[in-house]
């Protein structure tokens, strides 16, 4: 009972060499659209960051930033929409949110690392995240963030992944 409140936000930080989409704070509502409460905590990041080895910071998101979209594209129930129309409330049974983009190397900003692509797919059961990552260059991997799922603690201590390593 009740509708998610899922927040597509266009981060841009010229400091942190970050022009990304991804999904922001979550948010419940009862059947009223009332009595709002929180689902993930302020700045939760939900997709990748990882860190290459001999590197000052991770690649990826807002917080770490190394990370510009070169594509966005949303679908609702398979129809093709423009992020515009996600400012008001839109039944739906399935929510496709398709971002493509390009990690840097923290150490030399203008080197391409990584290409990335994150789908999210809402439905009433729940999100799915799916995610595939490119390397463009030979590197050893010191860190790798690739399920970061941000609920509140206070409402749950687990999730699940697909732990079928299998390319798809």
């Amino acid at each position: 009972k009740g509708y998610v409140n899922y927040n597509l936000v266009h981060s841009v930080r010229a400091d942190r060499n970050c022009d990304t989409w991804r999904l922001g704070k979550a948010y419940a509502f009862d059947d009223a659209f009332e009595n709002e409460y929180e689902l993930t905590p302020k700045g939760a990041e939900w997709d990748m960051a990882v860190k290459l080895s001999g590197r000052p910071d991770f690649i990826g998101g807002y917080a770490h930033g190394d990370e510009k979209s070169s594509s966005l594209s949303v679908c609702i129930d398979g129809e093709s929409v423009r992020v515009e129309m996600l400012n008001t409330r839109t039944p739906f049974e399935e929510l496709c949110i398709t971002v493509t983009s390009v990690g840097y190397d923290p150490a030399d900003p203008a080197t391409e690392a990584l290409k990335h692509e994150k789908r999210y797919t809402v439905t009433a059961i729940g999100i799915a995240l799916e995610q595939r990552v490119e390397w463009l260059h030979d590197y050893t991997l010191a860190s790798s963030y690739l399920a970061m799922m941000p609920p509140l603690k206070s409402l749950t201590d687990s999730f699940y992944t697909n732990v079928d390593p299998t390319p798809k």
